[in-house]
């Protein structure tokens, strides 16, 4: 997002932070698809940069996810089948109340895909990819101002590629998610209103090599629960704050086994507290032209010994009817992933903190009712830190636990990398029931790091350092020219036309410089000094519907990448360009041009 790694971006499903994806871990350039379909999403809202403290848990940007009731009617169900997946969908009223009315609502789903007959043959070394998924969600009012929710959502991803004769080579692996939660909402006044929520997260994942041997075998899950409290005190300001606390266990093992010689494997197995809390204020001022959001965060995660603070502030200024001015500043924190924390060998260092600090400007202009402009400007500014166990640097090191917390080295900088993303976006959208709806945006963005020299802890030697000083290189997320349009268009009461372009400058890959040294090649250094070739592809749909008394029915087609783009995947680095004098990278094609079809019943 506006040159951030995914992993920088924070997901939240109904207040819980999840990541709600079918994938395989192990293979970092696959292909991702949410747990959600459109059927039962109520709202997204992502937040780019500079977004309130209660979404702070991750330094890049946020995503608010909220997922919608069912229908307080009698049953409806839809049923579609398709080439590339299948589902059901059902939903309904729950209970009724002495007058008559309904109570709560039911909605359920379930999906099963067919993905691996169309990619089979088609993608280099896929022999097979499938998942199936499905979701439950049930709200039932206590009283006129109480209500309890339930929502449990999970899968499973498989995947399985050509065989290879190295033992430590990826082919096939399983993943799971498993996510239920359970809500309560009590308005206990008009003026207040509690939120809480309890939760339990399983993402659990193995893979294996050719012979059938595990390769990795990972548990991830959690315990949570938190609380929201929403005070409007006065009119047009309101206060809110909340607390959550999470119990987060990783266990265990990764498996390397060389040739020759026995296996050989590193496993991570552990449980830790992880809070936080935060107050936010939101005001409209000087008759509805002038609204600011600020807010305070807190955070604390076991193992890590410093507990950061989170700040934002934003206004939006409407100094004409249909042009309004939009700042924001903030300073984030994000912790190491937690599976880093949960090993339970002393090493003499390890990943402590992520810093960020945002800052935007945007000017949005309306044209007419349904259309509308906006231009922003974004600048992050990120440093990654590292810290030691305390007390490390003077005992000799040691691989059983208990372990210090970590703390940040002392006498010297902490910081072993710097990064920045910053640039422009202009979005052009059109709301419309009918006729032509959709939008086109465009981004242009620098994203850049420098490494800086960490000497490690009971270093003898400057030779034994964390990185190096290094001048500015492109990140891996550097893509300077992003494009993307969607449009639908009702040609008639019963036929819809839709279609998707992207287009993306080619990200940089890992790679180097070389220099020629006689009849040999010698790296200058890792710079990312190559890039995959542009990313174009155009997606197109139509549907045409039949309606009933009681049902209706739709066909649909469409064909993904339609112009059969040879869109590249990056593999691995492998020698030198001699051309060039750069590092020869390997890639492989990703999807081609796929034709699906598929019908849809309501009832």
């Amino acid at each position: 997002v506006m040159g951030m790694p995914f992993q920088n971006v924070s997901i939240y499903l109904d207040d819980v932070l999840a990541s709600p994806f079918h994938s395989i871990t192990d293979i970092s350039n696959g292909a991702s698809l949410s747990f959600l379909t459109s059927e039962t999403v109520e709202e997204m809202k992502l937040m780019p940069v500079a977004y309130p403290v209660k979404f702070a848990d991750g330094i890049g940007a946020a995503l608010d996810i909220r997922t919608r009731e069912g229908s307080r009617s009698t049953p409806i169900f839809r049923v579609s089948a398709g080439i590339a997946d299948s589902d059901i969908l059902g939903e309904g009223e729950l209970g009724t109340s002495d007058h008559g009315s309904s109570r709560g609502s039911w909605i359920a789903s379930a999906r099963k895909s067919y993905i691996g007959y169309l990619i089979r043959n088609r993608e280099d070394d896929v022999q097979n990819a499938s998942f199936y998924d499905g979701d439950v969600k049930l709200v039932y009012d206590l009283t006129a101002k109480q209500s309890v929710s339930i929502h449990a959502l999970g899968g499973q991803t498989s995947t399985q590629l050509t065989t290879s004769s190295d033992p430590d080579v990826f082919a096939a692996g399983n993943s799971a998610f498993t996510l239920a939660r359970a809500g309560w909402r009590w308005s206990i006044s008009p003026h207040l209103l509690l939120d809480s929520h309890a939760a339990y997260l399983s993402e659990p994942y193995d893979s294996h090599n050719t012979f059938g041997q595990i390769l990795d075998s990972y548990a991830y899950g959690e315990w949570l629960g938190g609380s929201n409290l929403t005070w409007a005190w006065k009119n047009n300001d309101v206060l809110e704050g909340g607390a959550t606390l999470r119990r987060l266990r990783d266990d265990g093992y990764s498996v390397f086994y060389g040739s020759p010689g026995p296996a050989f494997s590193a496993y991570a197995s552990g449980t830790g507290l992880r809070g936080d809390l935060y107050l936010q204020q939101t005001s409209t001022l000087w008759k509805n032209r002038v609204h600011v959001i600020g807010g305070v965060r807190w955070d604390n995660l076991q193992r890590i010994g410093v507990h950061p603070f989170s700040e934002q502030i934003s206004t939006a200024i409407r100094v004409l009817t249909a042009t309004e001015l939009q700042f924001g500043v903030g300073r984030y924190a994000q912790f190491p992933d937690f599976q880093e924390v949960a090993t339970p060998y002393c090493l003499p260092f390890g990943n402590l903190l992520q810093r960020s600090d945002h800052f935007t400007a945007a000017i949005e202009q309306r044209l007419g009712e349904s259309t509308r402009v906006r231009l922003q400007a974004f600048d992050r500014q990120n440093s990654d830190l590292v810290g030691s166990p305390s007390g490390f640097a003077t005992e000799p090191p040691g691989v059983n636990p208990p372990c210090g917390a970590l703390e940040p080295l002392s006498g010297q900088n902490s910081i072993y990398q710097r990064d920045y993303s910053r640039g422009v976006q202009l979005v052009l959208q059109r709301r419309s029931a009918n006729r032509l709806s959709g939008w086109v945006g465009y981004t242009l963005a620098r994203a850049r790091q420098r490494e800086y020299f960490v000497l490690l802890p009971l270093s003898p030697s400057a030779e034994e350092q964390l990185s190096f000083n290094t001048p500015y290189f492109p990140t891996l997320e550097d893509q300077r020219h992003s494009l993307n349009a969607f449009g639908t268009y009702r040609l008639r009461p019963t036929i819809s036309l839709s279609g998707k372009f992207l287009y993306g400058s080619g990200y940089p890959v890992p790679s180097g410089d070389f220099v020629q040294v006689g009849n040999t090649y010698e790296e200058i250094g890792v710079n990312n000094s190559v890039r995959l070739p542009a990313y174009i592809r155009l997606d197109l749909r139509c549907d045409k519907s039949w309606a009933f008394t009681r049902w209706k029915f739709t066909l649909y087609g469409e064909v993904l990448n339609v112009t059969n783009h040879d869109n590249r995947i990056y593999i691995y680095s492998t020698g030198v360009n001699p051309s060039t004098l750069q590092s020869k990278i390997q890639t492989q094609q990703e999807l081609p041009v796929v034709p699906t079809a598929g019908l849809v019943f309501e009832f």
